[in-house]
């Protein structure tokens, strides 16, 4: 049986590799000499054809190199991601809401990835609007100390 205290981290431990899941694939396609479309799991679309790639099977004569693979990402760098992507939302909730329309399911979209009741979900929104100032404060500090 799950406790609250497991439960939240298997929320977040499923919000962390659905993000590091999304970075692995991006960096595998980073090489490729055009760009597709990049949209968020709250705007889903597909790339014009004419960006459509072909699945191109690895090459079994020259297997890739141990430094080719893409390394481990930070777990505070999967936060930050995951921290400023709820803001986004947020925000893009906040613009909806201006135009009479319904933003709640920008706001509840992890709630519902990770399962969260609505005591994690305040905890993980109150944490990530903490993170995400402190970190701007951090910012615009080692902005000014860069620009002098």
């Amino acid at each position: 049986m799950l406790t609250k205290k497991n439960s939240r981290s298997s929320g977040l431990l499923l919000i962390a590799a659905i993000l590091i899941g999304g970075s692995m694939i991006a960096l595998s396609q980073a090489d490729r000499p055009e760009k597709a479309e990049v949209s968020s799991p709250t705007a889903l679309r597909q790339p014009p054809e004419k960006l459509r790639f072909p699945r191109v099977p690895p090459n079994r004569e020259s297997p890739r190199e141990k430094d080719d693979l893409p390394q481990g990402i930070p777990p505070e760098v999967t936060y930050r991601q995951i921290f400023k992507h709820i803001e986004e939302l947020d925000i893009r909730a906040d613009k909806e809401k201006q135009k009479g329309r319904n933003g709640e399911k920008f706001r509840l979209l992890y709630k519902r990835m990770a399962g969260l009741d609505e005591r994690q979900a305040q905890m993980l929104d109150r944490i990530a609007k903490n993170t995400n100032r402190e970190l701007k404060q951090l910012d615009d500090r080692a902005r000014k100390i860069t620009q002098q």
